[in-house]
């Protein structure tokens, strides 16, 4: 159910009968007629009408509720347009009423992906004010000591709270046919990426997104590395690298059944955010001289399954090595990491004016 506010001059709307909002009551009154804020069921438009809930709240505002998702949506939208009234946005309203921080807090909600990073929002607000109170003060009681320690725990947290609202990058990377869109399709279980037995099959870069233990992640599968390509593979691989530069975890992927120096891409990411993936090990002969996988190295089947979960682990304890516990405060937003950083030169100016107008500007 969609829900649209609308401010309008009523009284002027219903004077003028080739202007009229296009509702029809079941109880046959008009909207004017209709006490405020009583729920009130009718048709919007003309046949094929749209079934519609409109609540008066007074002579210039008026809700809407309406079933059919988007399209229906958009036709009230096109209607309203044409008799010039003007919908309320609910982040504007919700800021005059509730505060920026409250509408905040709701505006991240409404981003969130997964019960995990939902979890953590719903705690935000909260933890803002426990936060401003407590800083405020032991800066009026002078401590200066203590006030350091909160605001640098806060914003150890920053990394995390950008991907509340967006999901993490994790690349895929390696040579050709190392089978990195096979482990794509493996990770979110089901056939994304074309997979076929030939170097530069994927020119271009493929994304899907999922979760792994509950942090929102966007899976990319980019095109082969190697040397001396040429044309629409050659872009492929310039693509690849851009996603590289941008990646918060590459999986850095060969094959078991290649000797490792002509299995290993060219790109050589930072290992702090590297996992080294061996794919293909139910390929190997039986009498294979393999000695296993690299220290640190995880070795796997795409085709098979085998060590899927293991590698799901392991990318989320890689992006989120340590949980945050319940009710701890996470700048999910630019502004709250700027004003923490605000917070620490006025703490070492030891102003205590400043910090708390940067404390009152917080909670807002």
């Amino acid at each position: 159910m969609a829900t649209i506010k609308v401010r309008a001059d009523l009284s002027t709307l219903v004077t003028r009968p080739e202007h009229s909002i296009p509702f029809r009551a079941a109880n046959g009154k008009s909207l004017l007629a209709q006490a405020w804020g009583r729920v009130v069921f009718g048709f919007w438009g003309a046949e094929p009408s749209e079934e519609v809930v409109i609540c008066r709240l007074s002579d210039q505002e008026f809700e809407i509720h309406c079933h059919g998702g988007l399209a229906a949506a958009r036709r009230i939208m096109g209607d309203l347009a044409t008799l010039q009234l003007s919908p309320v946005d609910w982040d504007v309203q919700s800021r005059q009423s509730a505060g920026h921080l409250t509408t905040d807090c709701q505006a991240a909600l409404t981003k969130a992906t997964t019960l995990q990073t939902a979890s953590i929002l719903l705690d935000q607000e909260a933890a803002w004010r426990d936060f401003a109170a407590r800083i405020v003060s032991a800066a009026m009681a002078g401590q200066w000591g203590e006030l350091n320690a909160p605001i640098k725990r806060a914003l150890s947290w920053q990394d995390l709270g950008k991907h509340l609202l967006e999901p993490f990058r994790v690349v895929l990377t390696g040579r050709p046919n190392v089978g990195k869109s096979a482990l794509l399709n493996a990770l979110v279980g089901y056939q994304r990426s074309v997979v076929f037995d030939q170097p530069g099959t994927t020119r271009d870069v493929v994304t899907v997104e999922t979760a792994f233990e509950g942090w929102p992640v966007r899976l990319i599968d980019t095109a082969g590395l190697r040397e001396n390509a040429l044309g629409l593979e050659a872009a492929g691989i310039e693509l690849a690298y851009a996603q590289l530069a941008n990646a918060d975890l590459v999986l850095q992927v060969i094959d078991a059944t290649q000797p490792l120096e002509l299995s290993v891409a060219t790109s050589s990411p930072s290992a702090e955010k590297t996992i080294l993936v061996v794919n293909k090990i139910d390929l190997l002969p039986e009498n294979s001289q393999w000695t296993g996988p690299p220290p640190g190295a995880i070795s796997l089947s795409a085709r098979t399954g085998f060590g899927i979960d293991l590698l799901i682990a392991e990318i989320a304890a890689k992006l989120v090595p340590v949980c945050p516990a319940d009710g701890t405060l996470i700048p999910f937003l630019d502004d709250q990491v700027r004003s923490l950083h605000s917070l620490t030169d006025a703490v070492e100016r030891r102003s205590f004016q400043e910090i708390r107008d940067i404390c009152d500007q917080i909670l807002r």
